[in-house]
């Protein structure tokens, strides 16, 4: 029923047809489905989603307000990173458990503003700060070029992934510290879109590439004795970066994959889940969000931590990087933004 209940929230696409059908045998059948754009309403009569997102931004806004400390607690440099204050209200209002909750969406705020602060997001070398934490080696990820649509694209090589070697090394603080540091820095990438092009990016393309991996059983173990840990990084993003995902393609999957997707998918909230696309190759609409197949080839020849290239395009990388900080730090720095 488990299997059953996932399947239905998933959508599959090329070979992942039969990685689908063998993982469900298993007991472990869950591909994801194409994350869909929610259309726009043409009108907002009352009781419509637009009609109850107006209400709650204003609700939301109302209780913000009422708050005197907020920027002590680093709310101007909140809304400076993501571009506007308007797309910091939307993104948690979104992500509430309880749809457009505006009260829990106040909670939550607060409780990043402290997240942000204990772990230094805010800091100006964010960058190089990621390149030259330890636990970047072990991290087989990079942020390829931006899809046409102005979304980051964050690709990864799970081949190079070893989840207990990264666990056993770092422990859980100096994990979450650093998958923190990745998110903000994706974060910041879609603020410097919002504010060159004045509209916000619809999220970011997240890209997992299991081509290569040489022990499917060696990374469900891991997961499985990792588990708790993981849950807890997982979160990071759920409660600090909400709604930051438009859409994931996790490629080349064979079906035994999907034993520790079932894992996996459990640290994953619904709203999550339905923007995830599981292929047991590559999927016809990744070419297309990232404008071509010679755009999906060049994302796939990036080099990684511990590759021998990886030395001088991490340097490249960095520079470029920098000149996103300065601009992610400007905006709205020294004017106090409008809630």
């Amino acid at each position: 029923m488990a299997a059953l209940s996932l399947l239905r929230r998933v959508r599959l696409s090329g070979a992942g047809a039969a990685a689908a059908a063998a993982g469900a045998a298993a007991g472990a059948g869950c591909i994801c489905r194409q994350a869909r754009a929610e259309p726009a309403a043409a009108a907002a009569p009352p009781g419509s989603e637009v009609s109850r997102e107006t209400s709650a931004m204003g609700e939301l806004r109302s209780i913000l307000r009422a708050r005197a400390d907020w920027d002590r607690l680093g709310w101007r440099r909140l809304v400076d990173v993501y571009g506007s204050a308007e797309q910091v209200l939307l993104c948690y209002l979104r992500a509430s458990a309880v749809p457009w909750d505006a009260s829990g969406a106040a909670e939550r705020i607060v409780k990043t503003l402290s997240f942000r602060a204990h772990h230094n997001l805010d800091r100006p070398d964010l960058a190089r700060a990621i390149e030259e934490h330890p636990a970047r080696s072990t991290w087989p990820f990079v942020m390829a070029n931006s899809a046409p649509d102005g979304c980051p694209v964050i690709y990864a090589r799970l081949a190079h992934m070893d989840v207990a070697r990264t666990v056993n090394a770092y422990g859980e603080h100096e994990i979450t510290r650093f998958v923190a540091m990745w998110f903000e820095q994706a974060l910041r990438m879609q603020g410097d879109t919002t504010r060159a092009t004045g509209a916000p990016p619809r999220g970011t393309y997240d890209v997992y590439d299991c081509a290569g991996v040489r022990s499917w059983y060696k990374v469900i173990y891991d997961v499985k004795d990792n588990r708790g840990m993981l849950g807890r990084v997982f979160s990071v993003g759920s409660e600090h970066y909400p709604d930051q995902l438009y859409r994931c393609f996790i490629l080349n999957a064979p079906s035994v994959a999907m034993v520790a997707w079932r894992i996996i998918s459990s640290f994953l909230s619904e709203r999550v889940l339905h923007r995830v696309q599981i292929s047991g190759g590559v999927p016809p609409e990744l070419a297309e969000a990232l404008g071509g197949d010679e755009a999906v080839r060049r994302m796939q020849g990036l080099a990684m931590p511990g590759e021998p290239t990886w030395s001088a395009a991490a340097a490249g990388g960095d520079e470029k990087s920098s000149a996103g900080e300065t601009q992610a730090g400007s905006g709205t720095r020294g004017v106090v933004p409008e809630v």
